[in-house]
């Protein structure tokens, strides 16, 4: 390594240096288990579902609506995951996001490599990444690295395009307006605001952030030409960003769409996710100085640092001072956004602002979206490090004044020490401010493998070849479990990415007097049997119809208040270990199979009570029109076999038994056959539309002709699907054009 400090690469090698200081004893065997994040090897296996633009979730099959980035995430997770583990890509990825950051702010902060490493370090090392990291926010975290490219981005934007009309100018290509749109620079912002909405909810931030940043050049410009260029250029770059994004953000129809989920948010999510005051500081300070968030229990620097405030207050100063002295008309754009995003992170926490923040959220409905707003102290982080990185530099620019009119060498010396001092004392500040990010988050992980007998239980679903579902026990999005080493063990349940067969577990987030908001049909009919298991002894015969063969009751928690499965007459217990019990249903009918007739219901509670006198596993239930006419069924001498094709396509074939004349009118049957998949409009078959079983289930009418067989075709069509696969390309297309 070269001696000199600030010379090449040296100052991103020592924000990898302060980044393994963080994840080195993490490093160990085991996966890292945060808050929201659990991962295991069979993660990896779903990439060609994300792939092909669709994902699978309890059974229900529908458009992938997570942006590039993350699929970009999957691709990772499944080459890497492939050539060494995913408990190694996982600590990897880790230390990525961390380097990142850093690398990212420190190469965007405009000055010098003093003020640059300030800059990386405050970015990467502070309360709110440390809290995102132990939340398991990783998406959050990944938007949160390529902000400061972002910002850059959109800070030269204005100065790139001046440039390029003065290139067109000089060489007397200037024919029209949109010729002087930079294409590389417009396809490079693009790019980034696409790769920073990773998490959907940076998506008001990025558009509001280049809508800022438009509206700001295009009023403090005076020749009209410029305005137009700069008008088109923007609008360019918005035409571009949603090519990218349009499949996602265009809302979808039914219970996945973006604006369904977030008509299921309330009041209660506001005030149960606002940011929080601590100690004897109010919400408004302790936001601002990147704490706040609405969980408690994390260990933050300041509880064992008394002068955490004068810390703040130094970082505080840096960046107002940087602020002040920088030279560049667009930073009022940039401290506009911040602004704004910081006081909507504020929230409804601090009183004089809730009249506000209620008003702004119940007209403008997409704010829904954030109602946790503490994610919106990025920006401040970035304003932070960005300006504070500038404020250090000019500090220490009388020191080098100083050092050029001394002669004598030691005075010189005298200086330079004073200055590295300084130096030293400025850059190590943000570590102090958040130093329990450093050894493993201050011991509070801890890398943990799975029980043994969990990877027994799942090679005991995987030897069963049936195409079925399993409902885990206890209820509970969010659990302790005893196994986990953390000083923290409550994780989200991590059932649904370590078990091979489709999982059916809870999205209940009971909080702050939310029980659940899951949007999914088929777990809001789990919740309504759970709220009935008193009055219940069919319990498999109740779940047969979302196509659940076995239930996997896990000994953490309350698990003994689920010790009723145990005296339902069509369940039986086939397998325990030291934190499994196993139950089988007895009633489990298939995932397709032929139904005895079709009953009309009102709500799944008319299920209970049918399931009182009737067999209703060999039923279905439709609550369509009353006055529908359903054929009559007969299709007791016809067997079904069936072949998945994908996720998104079955092959079904139907065979009339027992039939000595063929020609016999008695030979045609009409069939309903039941599709045991989360219901969605978009599954059709080639005979005819679905008919919605209550939401959890799809069924189809068939006829079967004289030839006493008929193939049947399901499939799921959706039209942004191709819009999806256009996305993805473009995306590339523009890198490569960015990039030559």
């Amino acid at each position: 390594m070269r001696r000199d400090f600030f010379v090449s690469y040296d100052g991103y090698l020592i924000i990898f240096f302060i980044s393994l200081l963080v994840m080195l004893p993490l490093f160990s065997k085991g996966y890292i288990f945060t808050l929201d994040h659990v991962t295991h090897e069979n993660a990896k296996s779903i990439f060609f579902d994300y792939l092909l633009g669709f994902s699978e979730d309890n059974d229900g099959i529908f458009l992938t609506t997570l942006p590039i980035p993350n699929l970009l995430y999957m691709f990772s997770l499944f080459i890497f995951g492939s050539i060494f583990s995913v408990e190694v890509f996982q600590k990897i990825f880790f230390l990525f996001l961390l380097f990142f950051s850093g690398a990212a702010a420190y190469y965007a902060c405009p000055t010098k490599k003093t003020g640059k490493l300030f800059a990386g370090i405050l970015y990467m090392i502070n309360p709110f990444t440390y809290v995102r990291f132990l939340a398991g926010h990783t998406y959050l975290l990944l938007s949160y690295a390529f902000l400061p490219l972002f910002f850059k981005s959109l800070m030269d934007f204005s100065k790139r395009i001046k440039e390029c009309i003065k290139i067109k100018q000089k060489e007397k290509i200037f024919s029209n307006t949109f010729s002087n749109v930079p294409i590389k620079s417009a396809a490079k912002l693009s790019i980034l605001a696409t790769i920073c909405i990773a998490t959907t909810h940076y998506l008001p931030i990025i558009l509001g952030s280049l809508l800022v940043f438009f509206v700001l050049d295009f009023f403090m410009e005076t020749k009209k030409e410029i305005k137009k260029v700069l008008t088109l250029s923007y609008l360019f770059t918005f035409i571009l960003f949603f090519a990218l994004n349009f499949y996602w953000i265009v809302p979808i129809s039914g219970e996945t769409s973006p604006h369904y989920k977030i008509e299921q948010f309330s009041e209660l999510d506001l005030e149960l996710f606002s940011s929080k005051p601590s100690l004897e500081f109010n919400t408004i300070f302790n936001t601002i100085s990147l704490h706040g968030f609405w969980r408690g229990g994390y260990d933050y620097a300041k509880y064992h640092i008394s002068l955490w405030p004068l810390i703040f207050f130094v970082i505080l100063f840096l960046s107002v001072h940087g602020f002040l002295v920088f030279k560049n008309k667009r930073k009022y754009a940039f401290l506009l956004v911040t602004v704004i995003s910081s006081i909507i992170a504020i929230g409804i926490g601090y009183q004089p602002l809730e009249n506000i923040i209620k008003l702004l959220y119940s007209r403008f409905e997409f704010l829904m979206g954030l109602r946790e707003p503490h994610k919106l102290l990025a920006i401040l982080c970035l304003f932070y490090s960005y300006f504070g990185g500038i404020g250090i530099s000019d500090l220490l620019n009388p020191l080098e004044k100083i050092k050029i009119g001394i002669k004598r060498s030691r005075d010189i010396k005298a200086i330079l020490f004073l200055k590295y001092l300084l130096i030293f004392v400025i850059i190590t500040l943000p570590i102090i401010y958040s130093y329990t990010m450093l050894f493993g988050f201050n011991n509070y992980l801890k890398p943990t493998n799975y029980p043994k007998d969990w990877y027994e239980v799942n090679d005991f679903l995987k030897n069963d070849e049936e195409d079925f579902n399993v409902i885990f026990f206890p209820w509970h999005l969010y659990m302790d479990f005893k196994w986990i080493e953390n000083y923290d063990k409550r994780i989200a349940n991590p059932a649904r990415t370590f078990f091979e067969k489709p999982i059916i577990s809870a999205e209940n987030i009971e909080a702050g007097g939310i029980y659940s908001q899951t949007s999914n049909a088929i777990l809001r009919y789990i919740e309504l049997l759970l709220s009935k298991s008193s009055e219940i002894d069919n319990f498999g015969e109740l779940i047969s119809l979302v196509n659940v063969k076995y239930i996997l009751l896990t000994k953490e928690v309350d698990w003994k208040n689920y010790l009723w499965l145990k005296d339902q007459k069509d369940l039986e217990i086939v397998k325990e270990t030291e934190n499994f019990i196993i139950f089988k249903n007895n009633k489990y009918r298939g995932k397709i199979y032929i139904a005895k007739d079709i009953l009309k219901a009102e709500n799944w509670e008319d299920i209970l009570r049918i399931s009182k006198y009737e067999d209703i596993s060999k039923l279905v239930f439709s609550k369509e029109d009353k006055n529908k006419e359903y054929k009559n069924y007969e299709c007791n001498d016809v067997s079904i076999e069936y072949k998945k094709i994908s996720p998104i396509e079955y092959e079904i074939n139907l065979i009339l038994k027992n039939t000595e004349n063929k020609s016999d009118s008695k030979s045609k049957r009409v069939c309903l056959v039941v599709f045991s998949s989360r219901y969605s409009s978009n599954w059709m078959s080639n005979k005819s539309n679905s008919i919605n079983i209550l939401d959890i289930a799809n069924a189809f009418e068939v006829e079967i002709e004289e030839n006493n067989r008929e193939n049947l075709k399901i499939f799921y069509k959706n039209f942004l699907h191709n819009f999806y696969l256009l996305s993805v390309f473009a995306f590339f297309i523009l890198v490569f054009i960015a990039a030559i």
